[in-house]
């Protein structure tokens, strides 16, 4: 997911500006700032629309300013890009008024510290989790790789609960929950589900996968 297919952790590149920001989330926030891996490059040169689509899903959970680099004359009402720019529930996340940036709370490369550590690989998968104002959760699994990984990869309520360490809203909420409502940010697809794990299903090449989650009381 490299701008200007770049592949070194030292090139300017999606992957690279993301590495560095996904582990500052403790120091954003109300009060604070946010933190700003740079403008989107959705539309530019060597940029596909999964990598375009995964960009700004990750600025959204990491509350990043939205800063587009591309010429909005070339943007027309329904295309690829414009539908990715304009996506309101991805938005949503960026402009939470609870401003708490999404946390890493896993990765496959195996790190025991995964919201503080700086990785550099990025053949692996990362889960984020994020706390919403109105009780929500929202839940992102970011491929960072540019192959297809069918990993399938999970993670459930408690793991979730625990990671954020009572920064939810409603965490008891959250624990006593008979079923939860869960929205597909990307798909816009929504069902309802007594089971308490989500995972991340196949995710394409620099694909991503990003739930909201509501509790059922």
């Amino acid at each position: 997911m490299a701008l200007l297919h770049g592949e070194s952790d030292y090139t300017t590149s999606i992957t690279s500006q993301y590495n560095k920001a996904v582990i500052m989330d403790e120091y954003a926030g109300l009060g604070k700032g946010w933190n700003d891996p740079d403008m989107l490059v959705i539309g530019m040169n060597g940029i596909d629309m999964t990598m375009c689509l995964s960009h700004m899903a990750m600025w959204c959970m990491m509350n990043s300013p939205l800063m587009l680099g591309l010429d909005l004359r070339r943007v027309n009402k329904g295309d690829d890009i414009y539908n990715i720019i304009s996506n309101k529930d991805l938005i949503a996340l960026d402009q939470d008024p609870l401003g708490i940036q999404a946390k890493r709370i896993f990765s496959t490369a195996g790190s025991s510290e995964p919201d503080k550590e700086y990785i550099r690989d990025n053949k692996r998968i990362d889960i984020l989790a994020k706390p919403l104002e109105n009780g929500d959760i929202a839940l992102g699994f970011f491929n960072l790789d540019q192959v297809i990984k069918d990993d399938n990869i999970s993670t459930d309520i408690d793991t979730i609960l625990k990671a954020l360490d009572n920064k939810a809203v409603s965490t008891d909420a959250l624990k006593k929950a008979a079923s939860f409502m869960v929205k597909d940010l990307i798909t816009g697809g929504v069902y309802e589900t007594p089971e308490r794990t989500f995972s991340s299903g196949t995710l394409a090449a620099c694909g991503c996968k990003v739930i909201r989650i509501s509790p059922v009381t």
